[in-house]
């Protein structure tokens, strides 16, 4: 008696089904052959466009439009005057002075870090004035 081939795509164990009709593939196959053929196409062609475009040929179509940057920012929600912020920011990157931008940032930071907590310090001078008198190693 021969033995019965093996089939890994569409049965088992290679026998028919029970009214003696093939046994159909699993839907995942047939979706999953189809999807790989179409992406084969699709390679294809841009393999060709690709090879065109090497041999110094005009090629139809393209990339689309060019995105519009300040479109994509403003609907994002920015406003003009950060468009412009982000604008000064790489024109300071382009000529190499970014580092310089955040030296000076965090410099202006810690000045103001300081100035803060000086006028907050100031506001609060009858309360450290009470904090000193019950604590001699506070100095103010």
């Amino acid at each position: 008696m021969a033995t019965a081939r093996r089939c890994k795509h569409c049965c088992r164990d290679g026998r028919s089904g029970s009214d003696g009709s093939p046994r159909s593939r699993p839907p995942g196959i047939t979706l999953r052959s189809t999807a790989a053929l179409e992406a084969s196409a699709r390679a294809d062609v841009a393999k060709e466009r690709l090879a065109r475009l090497d041999r110094g040929e005009n090629v139809s179509g393209g990339l689309g439009k060019p995105l519009d940057l300040v479109a994509v920012l403003k609907a994002a929600g920015f406003t003009d005057r950060e468009i412009q912020r982000c604008r000064d920011c790489a024109l300071l990157g382009e000529i190499g002075a970014f580092e310089e931008l955040m030296t000076e940032v965090h410099k202006r930071r810690e000045a103001s870090e300081h100035a803060a907590v000086r006028a907050v310090l100031k506001r609060h001078a009858d309360r450290i004035a009470v904090a000193a008198e019950d604590d001699p190693t506070v100095e103010h």
